[in-house]
């Protein structure tokens, strides 16, 4: 697991309630918030990550240590994360239904004007 997997799926747990707590939104969705902010995270904390790693085992300067760190972990953290994203859109749009689609996806059962209720008998009638 490198370093921009590991922190790629732990920066939602920092990340989110940030978002959810400031109350951010982007193009009037909280879900393009969270991705700026995880992205962030997750680069920050990756890079940070192949940086001590590549500073201790090759002895190198840290200017010239940040420099591979960038190079190693920018294009697995990127993919990685545009993944996490397209998945967390096709669960967030597609399966997991919000409240202006409820009437889309839940047909209410009053349609035609009759309503089903229970009277105080427990009996089930139109009404």
């Amino acid at each position: 697991m490198t370093g921009a997997q590991f922190f790629g799926w732990q920066s939602p747990l920092i990340g989110a309630p940030i978002v959810f707590a400031a109350g951010w939104t982007l193009f009037g969705q909280r879900l393009f918030a969270d991705y700026v902010v995880l992205f962030a995270l997750a680069f920050i904390f990756g890079i940070a990550f192949q940086y001590l790693a590549i500073r201790e085992v090759r002895r190198v300067s840290p200017r010239m240590a940040l420099v591979d760190a960038l190079k190693a972990d920018t294009l697995a953290l990127t993919a990685f994360e545009v993944g996490l994203f397209a998945w967390m859109a096709v669960m967030y749009f597609l399966f997991v239904p919000r409240p202006e689609l409820r009437l889309l996806l839940v047909p209410d059962a009053d349609w035609h004007g009759a309503r089903l209720h229970h009277d105080l008998s427990g009996q089930l009638v139109l009404g």
